[in-house]
Parts: structure tokens; sequence; C-alpha cells
């Protein structure tokens, strides 16, 4: 098998930061981006959300 590492883009859950609940560290997702990121992972093509967002981690 041989796999194309340049095709590959790794792509986290957007977060809008970090909090506390109930005593625990939790994440915050970013609900709005993260619509847009299950539209585009069920149209099957990510490359719109990648080009309007990019894919570095980044809390904002």
């Amino acid at each position: 098998m041989n796999i194309q590492t340049d095709k590959i883009n790794s792509l986290m859950l957007p977060l809008t930061g970090f909090g506390n609940v109930g005593g625990q560290s939790v994440n915050l997702v970013d609900e709005a981006k993260a619509a847009e990121l299950g539209e585009a992972l069920k149209q099957g093509d990510v490359s719109g959300y990648i080009e309007k967002y990019g894919t570095e981690y980044a809390v904002g």
C-alpha cells in the first residue's frame, strides 16, 4: 500500500475555549464551526472548510 501523506489532513473539533463544569476541565465547542465541519464531512469534502479555517489547532 502506498499512502500519499501529502493528501492527508488532520482536523480537530473547533473550540471557543476551555472551562470548568462541575469541577471538571472541559473544552468548549464552537457550535457554528462544528456544524460547518459536520456538513462538510456529510458532503464528503472538507476542502472548503480547510480553506476557510485552516488545519492549525487554535482556540477562537
